[in-house]
């Protein structure tokens, strides 16, 4: 008798603790179920909340036109870091930031997809190849520049070239600025090149040649005047030259002239004179 009584207590005992267990997952999935329900919930509700946002301030702004809006903008003085900022507003935003953006700097890694750039961003003015990497074909580069639909005003870039140059200098008639430092050399034949180039430079930088010698800018009597009547600056900074006289000569031509640098530069004649 006594051993049927522990029996029916032992499983008393273990239905109550199998049933316990049975509610308390219970419990616990209806939990994780209606925290689910309320997180979904609470998603859905914000990303409508976000669109109702959206949609109130592209209605907002779309009582202003464009040329309003491009004003106010430019009054910022952002970079192109705010422009981005402004473009995830709405998709006018979107549309007259990319308007504005003027410069670009071209990396490797941009190449790729440089099609897409220029048709994304129309107005685009100055472009900074420097930081290319010497295995880039610059030429190759130059050439498809040259048939994008552009109007480019400033150039930077660290190698002169004459074949990219000369097909850019077909279409982007307009350029005023072009710069070319750390080059591996330069002489005066890449100076009369350039200016037969971008006849419209305004300011010239060619400057601190990696390899440099005394006759690289020789300039002589037989070498033509440099034909930049609109130049306003020049800098030669880093170079070897014959001496100030046979450059101020070949600059007559340069009427406009207001800035002349020639930072560590080296004169061949006063150091024949020296030796």
């Amino acid at each position: 008798m006594r051993i049927t009584t522990t029996t029916r207590r032992k499983m008393a005992a273990q239905q109550e603790v199998s049933e316990a267990s049975k509610r308390r997952k219970m419990a616990a999935q209806q939990e994780v179920s209606e925290a689910s329900k309320r997180r979904k919930m609470a998603a859905q509700q914000e990303v409508s909340e976000a669109s109702k946002r959206r949609k109130m301030t592209e209605e907002a702004c779309s009582y202003l036109p464009d040329d309003l809006w491009e004003c106010v903008f430019k009054s910022l003085n952002g970079d192109h870091l705010t422009f981005k900022s402004l473009s995830v507003v709405s998709k006018q935003f979107l549309y007259i930031t990319n308007r504005l953006r003027s410069s670009l700097t071209i990396t490797d890694q941009t190449i790729p997809f440089l099609p897409r750039i220029f048709q994304r961003f129309p107005n685009l003015r100055s472009l900074d190849l420097t930081r290319l990497s010497r295995v880039c074909d610059l030429d190759a580069l130059l050439i498809q520049i040259s048939t994008f639909n552009c109007d480019l005003r400033d150039l930077s870039c660290n190698s002169i070239a004459a074949n990219g140059l000369r097909a850019l200098s077909k279409t982007m008639k307009n350029l005023t600025s072009f710069s070319c430092s750390r080059m591996y050399n330069i002489n005066k034949k890449d100076l009369f090149f350039i200016a037969e180039c971008f006849p419209l430079l305004e300011e010239l930088v060619l400057t601190n040649p990696y390899v440099s010698s005394y006759y690289d800018l020789m300039l002589d009597d037989n070498d033509p005047f440099l034909a930049l009547p609109k130049l306003r600056k020049l800098d030669l900074s880093g170079n070897f030259i014959k001496d100030l006289e046979s450059i101020n000569y070949h600059l007559k031509n340069c009427h406009l002239l207001q800035e002349f640098i020639m930072v560590d530069c080296f004169f061949w004649r006063l150091m024949s004179i020296y030796q």
